[in-house]
């Protein structure tokens, strides 16, 4: 696996308690992103804590994408506003959407590579011959609430046919490496729409009726 401890990423936590408003920023490198989670947990416990946005710019690396899914797998389970059926759910939507932006988005991954080869041999491939791929951001923000999440994600690709996606009815074949991100979020979301031609994703999932 590459060096986590070599990669910068941006994040922002902005919560909305009993108290008002707080920010607080992350810009480092990850090997100093336990300290910065160490500061921010007690809040996350707040049984007072109206709104969450979370916020991250990353870079087209497995290392950020198990990184960024930590970090939002670390805030949901902590945060008292979901409730816990909607745990999975909601880990599945980002899950999907960063992978998508990321191999789909940014790095282009080719049809072949989803059966001839892992994502894993295509990285290192790319990190050989276009290593200017891997540094390609995407920008997520995760908004949760008492009664709902939203996921917003922009890639720095150039953008697909998300249309034909969006009608297919049909799962992608089972034997597919790759390829089921949207049928998946199609079948997880309540509410899914692109905008920039697809390089940007929003997400809605509903947990309570108001």
């Amino acid at each position: 696996m590459e060096n986590m401890e070599t990669a910068t990423v941006a994040l922002q936590l902005e919560m909305t308690g009993k108290h008002g408003p707080r920010t607080l920023d992350f810009s480092d490198n990850l090997e100093n992103y336990a300290h910065f989670f160490n500061r921010v947990v007690d809040y996350l416990h707040d049984t007072a804590l109206q709104s969450l946005i979370l916020a991250s710019t990353f870079e087209s690396r497995r290392s950020h994408i198990e990184w960024i899914m930590s970090f939002s797998e670390h805030v949901l389970y902590k945060i008292p506003m979901v409730p816990p059926e909607y745990l999975s759910p909601m880990l599945l939507i980002i899950h999907e959407a960063v992978s998508n932006a990321v191999y789909h988005g940014n790095l282009c991954v080719p049809d072949s590579v989803r059966t001839s080869k892992t994502f894993h041999e295509y990285e290192q491939e790319v990190a050989t011959a276009h290593p200017e791929l891997l540094s390609r951001q995407s920008t997520m923000r995760l908004f949760l609430f008492h009664d709902h999440g939203e996921l917003s994600i922009s890639d720095s690709g150039k953008g697909f046919d998300y249309q034909s996606e969006l009608d297919r009815d049909q799962p992608p074949s089972p034997e597919s490496e790759m390829g089921r991100g949207i049928y998946i979020l199609k079948q997880t979301a309540d509410e899914i729409c692109f905008q920039d031609n697809g390089k940007t994703l929003h997400v809605r999932k509903n947990w309570r009726q108001t």
